[in-house]
């Protein structure tokens, strides 16, 4: 092969490599998952790692937590009452995960409670939030999916994002109403959980919001039915959206931390993970440090 054929073949291989990195991003937005690389939808295991991690998407960021933390499986209310199941609870990214502890409620008449709360199995489990994954290498979209046991309407939240650094969501993207184009909020008000105030915010206060676009979002029945497979117990949701940069500042890294969605009474709550924030904090400058040293001794 001549070095101008060899020179070419590499440079058009190069730009399909380019290209399908480019195009890995876009999701069909129907609910459906597998997309995604994800097969809770699909009649995995949902016991199983394997059945939350996305495969083929080694960006995207998410987090796991289904049904009650198995460290919490013989103390669901602090006491000695057991969970009613317990499920995967892992953090981070394809390329680099792993298991987390959720947090407990802090205060209230649920004050040490694990996550969800309820007085029984099933009504504890229909506010159950069991994953969330956010994707933010597309250039044109800031893509979303969560899944979770009920569906939009009386109980469903919104979605917030605080992309701005300071304490609170000040974008909010309305989805509790179900799909199609919804309203892209700038927000100043929130309405609180009612019965776990520490879970808060749940719904956009629109009376004193600023709507700035619309994200094209799907809120179906998606996975398994019912889910722990037993009598009483709630569908599986499924809701994925696109949120165009352009509507919420233009492109930037989100991360989970900067994503929060919870239920009316907040008796459960996805998206912020403290205790990963916390241990990541030294990592990231422990990382940064050595970089520097790296730097200055090249």
């Amino acid at each position: 092969m001549n070095i101008k054929k060899l020179i070419g073949t590499s440079m058009i291989a190069l730009l399909v490599v380019a290209m399908g990195a480019g195009m890995a991003a876009a999701y069909t937005i129907d609910g459906d998952l597998s997309d995604w690389g994800v097969n809770v939808d699909d009649g995995d295991d949902w016991a199983l790692n394997a059945t939350w991690v996305p495969v083929g998407h080694d960006s995207v960021q998410f987090q796991i937590e289904d049904n009650v933390d198995p460290d919490s499986a013989t103390s669901w209310n602090g006491g000695s009452l057991a969970a009613y199941a317990t499920g995967v609870h892992i953090t981070g990214t394809a390329l680099s995960y792993g298991t987390y502890d959720e947090a407990r409620v802090v205060s209230g008449s649920r004050a040490g409670w694990a996550f969800p709360t309820g007085g029984t199995g099933p009504s504890a489990e229909k506010y159950d939030m069991e994953a969330m994954y956010v994707d933010d290498t597309d250039d044109n979209y800031l893509y979303f999916a969560i899944v979770l046991s009920h569906g939009p309407g009386s109980i469903a939240g919104d979605l917030g994002l605080n992309l701005d650094g300071l304490p609170g969501y000040e974008i909010g993207i309305e989805i509790h109403k179900g799909g199609g184009n919804v309203p892209i909020y700038n927000v100043s008000d929130w309405e609180l959980c009612t019965t776990i105030p520490d879970s808060s915010p749940w719904r956009i206060n629109t009376a004193t919001a600023i709507c700035s676009g619309t994200a094209n979002v799907s809120y179906i029945a998606n996975g398994p039915n019912p889910e722990p497979p037993s009598s009483g117990y709630p569908a599986t949701y499924i809701i994925e959206g696109e949120i165009p940069w352009s509507a919420i500042g233009g492109k930037q890294a989100v991360t989970l931390l900067e994503c929060h969605y919870a239920c009316e009474c907040g008796n459960d709550e996805i998206g912020e993970i403290p205790e990963f924030a916390v241990l990541a904090v030294p990592v990231f400058a422990l990382m940064g440090l050595v970089f520097l040293m790296r730097r200055k001794k090249n």
